[in-house]
């Protein structure tokens, strides 16, 4: 069976290489819920230390703080942060079950090709040499 995966991702400078990853959301949530940077790492299961740097890597890439640290009173969101972890949470209620539809249709389409041909993967020359004695992609609307 073709097995299809599609995905999102954030880049804050598109064409430098920096993808974020869910961590990310993950620490900034754990900070929002908790309002202490330690507990937090704790939550996301890693280090303050590496929760600490990991902040500092995304704040230079972003150009501004994510998390308010408070002596003896805690750590909040700053407003970029929040906005970015609202942002985050508006792509996972609309866009991850857009993609997970659009992910079942492909899957639909391609099962009864896959059927057809008995194999997992169509090449280009195997899509040409199905065009070639006109049968054709069932049910597809593909020639």
């Amino acid at each position: 069976m073709i097995k299809i995966r599609l995905q999102y991702e954030w880049q804050p400078q598109p064409g430098r290489g920096a993808v974020v990853n869910a961590v990310l959301f993950d620490v900034l949530y754990a900070v929002h819920e908790t309002g202490l940077l330690a507990e937090a790492a704790r939550r996301v299961g890693m280090s303050y230390r590496h929760v600490w740097g990991l902040m500092g890597k995304w704040e230079r890439i972003f150009g501004r703080p994510l998390v308010a640290l408070r002596k003896g009173r805690g750590a909040s969101l700053t407003d970029f942060g929040r906005k970015l972890l609202w942002a985050e949470q508006l792509v996972q209620a609309r866009l991850v079950p857009e993609l997970e539809s659009v992910r079942h249709a492909i899957g639909k389409v391609l099962a009864p090709i896959e059927r057809l041909l008995g194999t997992t993967l169509l090449s280009s020359s195997t899509v040409n040499s199905i065009r070639n004695r006109g049968l054709g992609f069932p049910n597809t609307g593909l020639r």
